[in-house]
């Protein structure tokens, strides 16, 4: 048996996959709520803080610096990894929220390029639709109808 050109793009599209809940499991959920809701709060900090200085550049600069602080005063919830069950939960938790936003991104994306890029240039770099066909996940993100 050797490996087609199918075949190589499910095996990299599982790769990423097994990578990513790898990740999530070592993240585990708490930190990844934690690290989102970081990154909303240095928004709006940010935000704020330009609409009182009326300096739009400083932007950057505010949302790093609030992203910094706010990221150390999270660390705090890796408490929770040290929990006998609740951190099995929190690892599990974790790898499907990971599993679960890979699917969504890489649905997205692909959803995308498939309607912005023209299916003749898809044909040109060698996807086409029976190629498409034979792979087992890439074809699970693409809606063709």
């Amino acid at each position: 048996m050797y490996l087609r050109y199918e075949n190589i793009i499910d095996i990299v599209l599982a790769v990423l996959f097994l990578l990513i809940v790898i990740r999530g499991w070592h993240v585990g959920l708490v930190m990844c709520i934690a690290h989102i809701a970081v990154l909303i709060a240095s928004a709006v900090i940010a935000s704020a803080f330009v609409k009182t200085t009326g300096i739009i550049p400083l932007y950057g600069v505010f949302f790093i610096a609030a992203a910094a602080v706010l990221g150390k005063v999270v660390q705090v919830l890796k408490v929770v990894e040290w929990i006998p069950l609740v951190g099995i939960v929190n690892k599990a938790g974790g790898a499907f929220a990971g599993f679960i936003g890979a699917f969504l991104v890489f649905h997205i994306l692909f959803g995308f390029l498939f309607r912005a890029v023209p299916q003749e240039l898809w044909e040109q770099w060698g996807l086409t639709q029976e190629i498409i066909d034979k792979t087992y996940l890439f074809k699970a993100f693409i809606n063709r109808g």
